[in-house]
């Protein structure tokens, strides 16, 4: 799985592609990062999530990203490891 992210000043967009870039497996928005109220949202396919939280920095956002993509219940991977490679665009 290659993992796309793209950082500004206030959010972290993702995609998670297939190996062989055919397809996006899942991706998300994290924004209003450093404000007192966040949001992230996550899709996987056509079934996503919104939520409201704090998101203090971009390390609790790449947290936020982590917990997202290990989320068991869209099952997308397992483990950090079946990530191959990063790219930041």
């Amino acid at each position: 799985m290659i993992l796309t992210i793209n950082c500004g000043s206030s959010s972290l967009k993702y995609q998670l592609h297939a190996p062989d870039l055919s397809h996006v497996i899942a991706s998300g928005l994290i924004a209003r990062i450093g404000e007192p109220e966040g949001t992230t949202d996550h899709w996987v396919g056509h079934r996503g999530e919104h939520h409201r939280r704090e998101i203090p920095d971009h390390r609790a956002a790449f947290a936020l990203m982590m917990e997202n993509l290990l989320n068991p219940e869209y099952d997308v991977i397992e483990c950090p490891g079946a990530i191959t490679a990063m790219v930041n665009y």
